[in-house]
């Protein structure tokens, strides 16, 4: 099927799904995280109310790697306070434009629910290279408003396995 160049706006390449640390996380665990999803960046959560409080991108983990032991520093003392975000809304050539000019490899779209602010979805260069080099609209499965999404309480019993994994290692240590 031959590629729907109407694919113009934020939301029609955005990626679903935002990968997501707590504060005290250490930065060779966000590396890591970051190299197995082939992540820009990782949002930072408040553990106490699950608000957005920061993002920490593979520049500034570029950063901590110049610091006196880089090893103990944690996603609180590298992260950015400032999330960059980008309404959905947008067309994709404004929103490169704003990448461009603000050299910004990540925008994120933020969502509102029950006072609490948390990353929803997010557009990188990679989402737009995937757009420029696509032929067909099979190319673009994963992305937009449109593309296959896991169940929300999958991704929970997922999350919640792997922090009791987390925990039972802890104290096995």
């Amino acid at each position: 099927m031959p590629l729907n160049r109407l694919r113009e706006l934020v939301r029609d390449l955005m990626k679903i799904g935002v990968a997501t640390c707590a504060p005290d996380t250490v930065v060779a665990d966000i590396a890591r995280t970051m190299l197995s999803k082939d992540l820009d960046a990782i949002i930072v959560l408040n553990p106490e109310d699950g608000n957005a409080i920061g993002v920490v991108s593979q520049f500034d983990l570029l950063q901590a790697y110049t610091k006196e032991k880089p090893d103990s520093l944690k996603a609180l003392e590298v992260m950015q306070e400032s999330i960059p975000q980008i309404p959905p809304d947008i067309s994709i050539g404004v929103a490169v434009q704003m990448m461009l000019d603000n050299n910004i490899r990540t925008y994120l779209l933020m969502h509102h629910s029950g006072g609490v602010l948390y990353p929803a979805a997010y557009i990188s260069y990679k989402n737009i290279l995937i757009h420029l080099a696509a032929n067909e609209d099979h190319d673009l499965l994963g992305l937009g408003l449109d593309a296959e999404r896991r169940l929300s309480l999958d991704i929970f019993i997922e999350k919640r396995d792997a922090a009791r994994l987390s925990i039972s290692n802890k104290r096995e240590e």
